[in-house]
């Protein structure tokens, strides 16, 4: 079983309209409501590639029960830890082709809560095989959170894919995480005086997997030292909100059933494809995917030396 962690979930709400009328009224239909943070869409698309998935988190009052009501109709297996704050609500508001968004930062937790979380996801680390854990930090939450988490589940011989940036992302690879899926400015963001390619070669010393996603252009990989180059076909996307955290799912899902290193990144790539083809986010049509793999191309290049 994947075990996924957020630790700062929100309650994601979407307005699509026709035009947007800034200091005026603005009507639409009903609103789309997601459980959202990015480990829930990582934890959606493993339910609905059908692997064995738990989710964790952090989560409080009334939204947080929202979202806890919404997995469980969604048959999504979860064990939150509660805390006394209460989580977000995330407004993304589509119009004229583009997209407006008011983002809260959610709720505040205190050191004895994180202190309480790390003991709860203790008690999950033995029935599971591997750990997902993606997203923002909420506020109280140390940048080393990340770096925590990894080594917490180094003692229970468990192995973490990390999605996240700056800061955080910096100290979670101190603790070498399995993989990593930087994108250029989370790449950027860690060195910017430094060539992309060198800063993927320094992750490549801190991580067995380091994905750089490029979008639509595909993904580069480097996996043991030896490098990938995956293209991916053009599609007529949707919504691209989200493809990130199903390509985690797709890589998270063929580790476990062991695919080879090419299968795996084919699942991932093809996993995050499908998800820019639906209108809601961590989302894909599994009836699509055999079709969406043999679109993939996984090619592996001459081995990278460090440096």
């Amino acid at each position: 079983m994947i075990l996924t962690i957020t630790l700062n979930p929100a309650i994601d709400v979407r307005y699509d309209m026709s035009q947007f009328q800034l200091n005026g009224t603005n009507r639409t239909d009903a609103p789309h409501r997601t459980a959202g943070g990015k480990g829930l869409n990582v934890t959606r698309v493993i339910a609905q590639l059908g692997e064995p998935v738990m989710a964790t988190g952090i989560l409080g009052g009334e939204a947080g029960e929202w979202i806890t009501s919404t997995l469980a109709k969604d048959g999504i297996r979860q064990n939150f830890y509660r805390v006394s704050g209460n989580t977000r609500t995330c407004l993304a508001f589509l119009h004229d082709g583009k997209q407006t968004e008011v983002l809260e930062s959610g709720p505040h937790v205190s050191t004895d809560e994180w202190e309480g979380f790390k003991q709860h996801v203790a008690t999950l680390l033995s029935e599971v095989s591997l750990v997902v854990a993606s997203g923002s930090l909420p506020k109280g939450v140390p940048v080393s959170a990340y770096r925590e988490l990894i080594e917490l589940a180094g003692q229970y011989g468990k192995k973490v894919i990390l999605d996240t940036s700056g800061e955080a992302l910096r100290e979670g690879l101190s603790a070498h995480p399995l993989l990593v899926k930087p994108n250029e400015e989370e790449l950027n963001s860690l060195d910017p005086a430094a060539p992309i390619e060198h800063t993927l070669n320094r992750i490549g010393d801190r991580s067995d997997w380091v994905i750089h996603s490029k979008g639509k252009r595909g993904a580069d990989a480097i996996v043991h030292g030896q490098r990938y180059v995956i293209d991916v076909p053009n599609v007529a996307a949707v919504n691209a909100v989200g493809s990130g955290d199903a390509m985690i799912a797709g890589l998270a899902v063929g580790m476990v059933r062991r695919q080879s290193v090419e299968e795996t990144l084919r699942l991932g790539s093809a996993t995050g494809t499908l998800n820019a083809l639906e209108e809601g986010t961590g989302s894909i049509n599994c009836a699509h995917l055999e079709d969406m793999l043999s679109q993939i191309r996984v090619t592996r290049m001459s081995p990278i030396s460090s440096s």
